[in-house]
């Protein structure tokens, strides 16, 4: 899989072995890596490919502000979500709620809960 952009130290984009773009993440997976290296298959620890170009694109705005610790509690409760309800889920659920869970402890660091 060769690098098409990078989008921050645990994230890139992506051509698979179907020639689509696919966004990877991963400890330090684009980590002193260029457009063009290779991205190795083992350092990948979650693989996006989004349902249109368009969430796909803005689902990288998102991760490029995310820490790996933030994507992969978003990546379970979706996993959790699916397994409970057994249906398909729209995929701009990856969007919406990784920018929500960001924003919520961004606020919550801040002092601003509304939750106490």
């Amino acid at each position: 899989m060769k690098i098409r952009k990078i989008l921050n130290n645990n994230s890139a984009l992506v051509l698979d072995e179907d020639n689509q773009e696919v966004v990877v993440i991963g400890k330090a997976i684009a980590f002193k890596k260029k457009v063009g290296d290779v991205i190795n298959p083992a350092a990948i620890e979650k693989k996006f490919c989004l349902s249109s170009q368009s969430l796909n694109a803005k689902f990288q705005e998102v991760l490029v502000s995310l820490p790996l610790e933030e994507i992969s509690v978003v990546s379970k409760i979706i996993d959790e979500i699916k397994m409970r309800l057994g249906k398909k889920i729209s995929d701009s659920i990856y969007v919406s709620l990784s920018d929500h869970i960001h924003f919520a402890l961004k606020n919550y660091e801040k002092g601003n809960s509304y939750y106490k």
